[in-house]
């Protein structure tokens, strides 16, 4: 069952600027999407549409089945079922936890308000800390308790915006994973917008991927990691190596050599990870590569190789002593070959 459906939804700020064009999703109950985009793709907009901050020029949005925007009739926000976390938390610095969850509780009877939140503030592990203020808290817990404030009217859909930018690195990765283990035993429907490729990637179940107002791509994680339609998504999420290719009768002809193939016909982009290139010591295993620089990356070494004309990126272990200038032999992992075809590029 959908929880949301947009249907040609677009806005514009004025002539000369479109913010989204002509977005059609779906997002089903339970589920956890994830909007990922450059800076000014229009991922935060489509946020604020869905939770009335904005209203569509053009098109529709339905919440459970019942419209909340289109037609020329908009559903405020306050009366969808919408939860909204944003990006700063906004906090009430004068209220305790309690009260800062108590307050999106306005119209319940006082004695089911309270054991709301006692109940969110378990789910969210704060229980304890009730009577602290905001100031009193971690950035972690501070968006624990924005999380529980929104949860706890039980809203039927929940929009994060960029709820990890204002947390450290070591601290982001400990929240993100608290955080999805407290969405799924809420059970609630999720959109989360986000420029950081890893909360997309650990999070979602299905990301959507926006450039310039455009829905480019949908799919799970590995799809859009894994089967890029275009160039653009293939670079989004990661070093991609991408070399020209030509396929015809079931081989894809490039300067990493020659591949039996799937894609017979299709002409494009070869597109493979760095984790997809290995080098090998047999020299009848793969191809000649010239390294021309290394990076030290923690959990593994980064090559950067020259093959004919094309520069590529490889990981490899750390304790391989490799120079800058070293002759090797690169191995092409097969069953990992991904055409992207000119004809769908951005």
């Amino acid at each position: 069952m959908s929880i949301l459906n947009l249907r040609a939804v677009e806005k514009r700020y004025n002539s000369n600027s479109v913010a989204v064009i002509n977005i059609d999703l779906e997002v089903a109950e339970g589920e956890l999407l994830a909007l990922v985009g450059e800076s000014g793709c229009g991922k935060t907009t489509l946020l604020r549409l869905i939770a009335g901050l904005e209203e569509p020029d053009r098109g529709s949005i339905e919440i459970e089945n019942t419209q909340v925007a289109g037609n020329m009739e908009t559903v405020p926000p306050q009366q969808r079922p919408v939860g909204f976390v944003f990006q700063d938390y906004a906090l009430f610095p004068h209220m305790t936890v309690a009260r800062n969850v108590l307050f999106g509780l306005y119209s319940w009877a006082d004695e089911q308000a309270r054991q709301r939140v006692i109940e969110v503030l378990k789910l969210v592990n704060l229980t304890g800390l009730e009577n602290r203020y905001p100031h009193q808290l971690s950035g972690g817990q501070q968006q624990r308790v924005a999380m529980a404030r929104a949860l706890a009217p039980k809203p039927k859909l929940l929009l994060l915006d960029e709820p990890f930018s204002n947390l450290d690195t070591v601290l982001k990765d400990q929240v993100r994973q608290e955080l999805s283990i407290i969405l799924k035993r809420s059970g609630t429907t999720v959109i989360l917008v986000t420029h950081d490729v890893q909360d997309a990637l650990s999070m979602a179940d299905r990301i959507a991927v926006l450039k310039d107002g455009n829905l480019l791509q949908v799919g799970s994680p590995e799809t859009l990691y894994q089967r890029p339609i275009n160039t653009y998504i293939a670079s989004f999420f990661g070093k991609a190596n991408l070399i020209p290719a030509t396929c015809s009768s079931g081989e894809v002809v490039s300067e990493l050599g020659t591949f039996q193939s799937k894609y017979a016909g299709k002409s494009g982009m070869l597109c493979l990870r760095p984790q997809h290139l290995h080098v090998v010591k047999n020299q009848q295993e793969g191809i000649a590569a010239e390294i021309v620089a290394l990076k030290f990356m923690g959990e593994h070494q980064q090559l950067k190789l020259k093959i004919g004309t094309c520069d590529l990126w490889c990981h490899e272990p750390i304790d391989m002593n490799y120079q800058v200038g070293q002759q090797v032999i690169l191995a092409v992992d097969l069953n990992q070959i991904h055409i992207i075809e000119t004809t769908v590029n951005f």
